[in-house]
């Protein structure tokens, strides 16, 4: 029987005789924290427990790392050992993804894997075009059935702030509505996520043991913050929610004390949201040209013995950070935290979200800090034209699928501590209207990065590039269309 082509392939791989057809579970005999695990499997395989049939044993083992497995598959039922239930639902999904591919005959074989690096992420940004629930939950499960391990969510930007903040109702009521647009009518309706929606998806997610990191834009890119508390602004407003796109000066007042009032105000219901132990704090593409004319801005600097603008995203950073640690979570963000002010230096927690080049890299490196990988000239976005084809989708350059498969894991760090964490692929929606648009753009470059950050250096685009032709298949299991080409 031909190898399936498993995405991505696991490290150990082999063939046995025979296949497993599974109508039914006979038996399932694992541990209490695998339950969850093994009953997900049995619904998404649309299978019932019967009184007899194969078998679903599984085991954890303390000798393994976290999302470590070892799988055998025979004529009688399936068993796995694992680190984690992570490591066994992704056992799980390595017989699903087989299944799938084989038309539901299981081939007999041994799997032995383990992720290179723990942060495997999508980010998807819901700010520019709102994205429904129902479409997220899809894309999870196809984020789940690839291995993927952290949901990137983008939910403040300029073109709208979409997450529900109790304490601050206005932040939803003015600020997830645009006043005009150049889309359909629809598009300016009030759209955000609710705090129930908001634990729904989590829920969801972490059944599917993927991490939800939600990201707060600031001090920049708070088009939509200012319009619903335009006192924020160093110039008052008044201010509208963006319906264009690009990078805006209006942006928080860092010498208004209201500004961390409010968002210490948000990061805690934030905190509560999402049981992650990160937080994005966004920090990229921030104009300081407000601040040099801003008579609070001036009065800080000169209090606080600071020199320049700069100085000043150094300062606030500092504050947001030391509010997120407040609330017992890890800060990430964008690699300009880092690198606005490089003379002074940041907690050695801070994770930065690398999106531009090899040069900032080392230097966060050599500070000390982790580092996620997300270069938007190195495969990492996928809102980028796929081809050259003049008439292809896309946004500002080109990233081919073979692009996103060759991303760059290796980095002076100049002898410094920080160390990589992992990576990510990022879908910005300025011009990705709906779910049947962002799914073209997202695979089958997501496969991509799936692979990259689960394999490591230990991978061959050759194979990869026949095995992905298979992805439709995959996808169709969740209810994506496969509207992509791939070569």
């Amino acid at each position: 029987m031909k190898t399936p082509s498993l995405i991505p392939f696991p490290k150990e791989y082999r063939a046995g005789t025979g296949t497993l057809v599974l109508t039914g579970i006979g038996s399932v005999s694992v541990p209490e924290s695998l339950t969850d695990a093994a009953e997900l499997f049995i619904r998404n395989m649309h299978i019932a427990k019967t009184s007899s049939g194969p078998f679903i044993s599984g085991s954890l083992s303390s000798d393994m790392k976290k999302e470590e497995y070892s799988l055998s598959v025979t004529e009688d039922g399936i068993s796995a050992e694992a680190g984690s239930a992570a490591g066994f639902h992704h056992a799980l999904e390595t017989v699903r993804q087989m299944s799938i591919l084989s038309g539901g005959k299981i081939p007999c074989c041994k799997v032995s894997d383990s992720p290179e690096y723990g942060w495997r992420g999508f980010m998807l940004d819901c700010c520019r075009h709102f994205m429904p629930v129902g479409y997220i939950k899809k894309l999870l499960d196809a984020m789940s059935l690839l291995k993927l391990s952290v949901f990137h969510w983008h939910l403040t930007d300029d073109q709208g702030w979409r997450i529900e903040i109790k304490s601050h109702p206005e932040l939803t009521e003015k600020g997830s509505l645009r006043k005009r647009h150049t889309c359909p009518e629809r598009m300016t309706e009030r759209k955000y996520y609710t705090q129930e929606e908001i634990r729904d998806v989590v829920s969801y997610a972490s059944e599917r043991h993927i991490d939800v990191v939600p990201e707060i834009e600031c001090p920049g890119h708070v088009s939509a913050l200012l319009t619903a508390i335009p006192e924020l602004g160093c110039t008052g407003g008044p201010y509208e929610v963006e319906t264009r796109t690009g990078i805006f000066p209006d942006v928080l007042c860092i010498g208004n004390e209201k500004v961390y009032d409010v968002l210490d105000d948000v990061f805690r219901e934030v905190s509560q949201l999402f049981p992650s132990e990160f937080i994005h704090i966004g920090g990229d593409e921030c104009p300081h040209e407000r601040w040099d004319s801003c008579p609070k801005c001036r009065a800080l600097m000169k209090r606080e013995g600071l020199s320049s603008p700069q100085e000043l995203q150094w300062y606030f950073s500092r504050r947001i950070i030391e509010m997120i640690i407040k609330y017992g979570k890890r800060p990430t963000g964008w690699d300009e935290i880092a690198n606005t002010y490089p003379e002074r230096t940041l907690d050695s927690g801070l994770v930065i979200m690398l999106w531009r080049g090899p040069e900032v890299a080392s230097s966060v490196l050599s500070s000390g800090n982790d580092i996620i990988l997300a270069r938007s000239d190195d495969g990492a976005y996928i809102d980028y034209r796929q081809t050259e084809d003049e008439y292809e989708p896309g946004n500002l350059g080109i990233t081919t699928l073979k692009d996103s498969y060759s991303s760059q894991l290796q980095y002076d760090s100049r002898g410094g501590k920080g160390r990589i964490i992992g990576g990510q692929g990022n879908l910005w929606t300025e011009k990705i209207l709906f779910p049947k648009s962002a799914t073209y753009m997202i695979f089958p470059r997501l496969a991509a990065i799936a692979e990259v950050y689960w394999r490591g250096e230990n991978r061959d685009w050759s194979d990869f590039s026949d095995r992905v032709k298979a992805l439709p298949l995959l996808l169709a299991a969740e209810e994506l269309e496969a509207g992509f080409n791939i070569p």
